[in-house]
Order: structure tokens, then sequence, then C-alpha cells
């Protein structure tokens, strides 16, 4: 869910689909992924608020990669253990170079992953 007055997400994941409260002020995106697709079946509406794949991919990523931190923090791993884990983040291999370029994209803008990373590891 994002703010039509800020363009900020709000709510993600399970808890924006339960809180679809004053829909006047609130944008609910959902299967976002299909707009990676060069080649959709069928016309897609543009994205509202300025909106891209990539801001939205990239906002859902790092809340999820909080949400994680959380998690851990209270099954009480230290609060540094990110900088020990490897995330995977893995894309269709029928996916064309654009649409996992977006993906990459996202996970940098998420830090998730570094630009500087090799490039497979996204």
């Amino acid at each position: 869910q994002y703010s039509h007055e800020t363009g900020k997400l709000v709510q993600w994941g399970r808890f924006a689909r339960s809180n679809k409260a004053d829909q006047g002020n609130i944008l609910v995106i959902q299967q976002f992924k299909i707009y990676l697709d060069e080649n959709p079946q069928r016309p897609l509406a543009n994205l509202p608020l300025g909106l891209t794949p990539t801001v939205i991919i990239s906002d859902y990523l790092e809340k999820m990669f909080a949400y994680v931190k959380t998690y851990m923090s209270q099954k009480g791993f230290s609060n540094d253990f990110e900088k020990r884990a490897r995330f995977c983040i893995t894309v269709p291999a029928m996916w064309s170079d654009q649409a996992k370029q977006i993906m990459r994209n996202a996970a940098i803008q998420a830090n998730l992953i570094q630009l500087t990373d090799h490039r497979d590891r996204l």
C-alpha cells in the first residue's frame, strides 16, 4: 500500500492485505512483478504516483529485509547477523536481461547487495 499523499510505502505483504482502510488515501499495488515482462499477454495500466517496478520491488525487499532482521533478533541472533549471512534472490531463467537488471537494481537500492557485488549474486 502506498500513500496517495506522499507516494511512500505504508504497508506491505499480508499487512497490506488486511489493512485496506481508507481506500481514498491508500493505493494497493499487487502483482507488480508482471511489470517486468517486456511482452505482457495483456496491456498493463500505468503505475501511479510516478512509481516504477524498480522502486516498488526495492520497497518490498527493504521491508522484507527489515522484517527478517527483526525476526532473527527476536530469535536470539546477534544484531549484525546480516554481515555474516548470505541472501539469495532467484529469478526465473526465462526472464529477460532487462528484467534481471531491474531486479538487481532493486536489490541494490534495498541494500541487500552492493553495486560492486558479482553479477551472479542476484
